[in-house]
């Protein structure tokens, strides 16, 4: 089963939530600045920082690497998980091949720690610079607030990746040593690489497979067929509980995207995939449509007979349909629904 990745990713390793850490052992003055809101940055920003301080007294100029490309490692004097990845990534890089690439790691470095980093890294054979963060405020900058966390810098000094936690695991396709290479290379990672696969192995098998195909009534007792979209449109098919709370924000959000704009722009039609059961499900889902009055059919599932053709487990859930009528991409639950949804639905056929 694919693993969840950053901000999600798999709990068997242990991770370690470090601003909670950090805020715990610093003064009340330091406590306040920890939680003073700080502007992140983004993908495809360069660096606003001055040179910064590390273990061994000398400034690092993170800006100063353009033509290369920059590996940044944040840790924790006591995160094992932390020593064992940071080796991992120096191992792949200290091949001979990857010369044009720069391993820098960034950790707190409170006076009273600086002896504990430089023993770690001494006991894991590492020879690497250590620049000290000691108000946290470049990881909160990068939006770090895991450890170990790896950001990539690209060779004309943007940020190529959101922070990823491990080195070997992919978070869709490409682990972070297969993105290091992709970078070197001149080229840009896909968006969608860091939009994580977030269904079942089964759901998993079933992309790029044939979409089963479907006739089924809209609550109105209108017909709607899937393979009446073949070679006109994408689909989307959204399953809803209309007994869930999330179901009617779901719904709202999916008919706040669902604009001419975006339909134009994506070239897309959502079918929202309700199973009934019985006259209350149909009851909830009606009420539903005639509070919203979505731009988009709400389809009677009768027992969940397309739903079990798609192995629609959790819910909401959401197939996305190439105009090929192939299963393009499955995705699951409603966190960052309209960034996931224009993601997936830029790069389909």
């Amino acid at each position: 089963m694919r693993k969840k990745p950053y901000g999600i990713f798999s709990l068997r390793y242990a991770m370690i939530i470090f601003m909670l850490i950090a805020a715990s052992a610093t003064t009340v003055s330091a406590q306040e600045d920890l939680i003073t809101p700080i502007d992140t940055l983004n993908i495809g920003e360069t660096l606003p920082f001055k040179p910064l301080p590390t273990l061994t007294g000398r400034n690092i100029n993170l800006s100063s690497y353009k033509g290369k490309v920059v590996v940044l490692a944040f840790w924790l004097q006591y995160c094992k998980t932390c020593m064992t990845e940071i080796s991992k990534v120096n191992k792949f890089l200290s091949d001979g091949k990857h010369k044009d690439v720069v391993f820098i790691t960034i950790s707190r470095g409170k006076q009273a720690e600086r002896s504990i980093l430089r023993n770690q890294m001494k006991l894991n054979g590492l020879n690497l610079p250590v620049i000290t963060d000691e108000n946290l405020f470049i990881s909160r900058k990068f939006g770090v607030n895991i450890a170990p966390s790896f950001i990539l810098l690209d060779k004309s000094g943007k940020i190529a990746t959101p922070p990823i936690n491990f080195s070997e695991t992919p978070i869709r396709d490409f682990s972070l040593l297969k993105m290091i290479n992709i970078l070197l290379k001149g080229e840009a990672i896909p968006e969608k690489q860091f939009i994580p696969h977030t269904e079942t192995e089964t759901h998993y098998n079933m992309i790029g497979s044939a979409a089963p195909l479907f006739e089924l009534n809209d609550i109105q007792g209108d017909p709607h067929t899937l393979i009446s979209f073949r070679n006109k449109s994408k689909v989307v098919l959204v399953f809803i509980n209309p007994y869930a709370p999330e179901g009617r924000e779901v719904v709202m959000r999916l008919n706040s995207f669902y604009t001419s704009e975006n339909i134009q722009k994506y070239n897309f039609t959502i079918f929202a995939m309700f199973s009934i059961y019985g006259p209350s499900q149909m009851y909830e889902a009606t009420n539903l449509y005639e509070e919203i009055k979505p731009n988009f059919p709400f389809l009677n599932d009768e027992q969940s007979k397309v739903g079990s053709k798609y192995s629609i487990i959790d819910i909401p859930s959401f197939v996305f349909i190439d105009r090929e009528g192939n299963i393009s991409d499955i995705m699951r639950g409603e966190d960052e629904l309209e960034k996931r949804m224009a993601v997936i639905l830029k790069t389909m056929k």
